[in-house]
């Protein structure tokens, strides 16, 4: 066996690794999510959404988002751009077009009462997964993430993911 370094999987015979190739394409843009836009504080969202998204309608939704942080005196960050480079990357070491994860979404807004909010799209291209946090004693966080949603709901049909559970696939062809 070989070891290629850039790779970051054993090469053996051509194919023999594409499953663990893209397994380890897959980790890294989750990891590099979560690394670029965590939960503030490591607060778990208190509410979480999820919409679908066309193509075209990126621009909107970032400007919305833009405008939201600004508005909220929050810092905006975009990490959008460097998981599609790691994205692209690992295209480029495992041979695999993993079209799935690009392109990202991946937004924080944070405030400096740790009022947050979490923007992804990673695996899911045109469904959005919005989580939003706050410190417990914040009494403003919820009135504050219902007046986000009201402004998306004025573009997109939102969905209110139940506390229990986890994002989960939207039928965006229908929408």
């Amino acid at each position: 066996m070989q070891f290629k370094p850039t790779a970051l999987f054993m090469e053996t015979e051509r194919g023999a690794n594409v499953r663990i190739a893209k397994d380890v394409s897959i980790a890294a843009v989750f990891t590099v999510a979560f690394l670029v836009t965590g939960c503030a504080h490591g607060a778990h969202p208190f509410v979480q959404v999820q919409f679908c998204l066309k193509e075209n309608e990126r621009p909107l939704l970032m400007d919305l988002l833009r405008d939201v942080a600004r508005r909220e005196h929050m810092d905006f960050l975009d990490g959008s751009a460097e998981l599609d480079a790691v994205a692209k990357r690992q295209r480029e070491v495992t041979g695999i077009e993993i079209a799935r994860l690009s392109p990202n979404i991946s937004v924080s807004q944070t405030r400096k009462d740790g009022l947050s909010a979490s923007v992804r799209n990673v695996g899911l291209p045109d469904q959005i997964f919005i989580g939003f946090s706050a410190p417990k004693e914040l009494d403003s966080a919820r009135g504050w993430a219902q007046s986000v949603v009201t402004r998306l709901e004025e573009h997109w049909m939102v969905v209110t993911v139940p506390d229990d559970e986890g994002a989960t696939p939207l039928d965006c062809q229908r929408r």
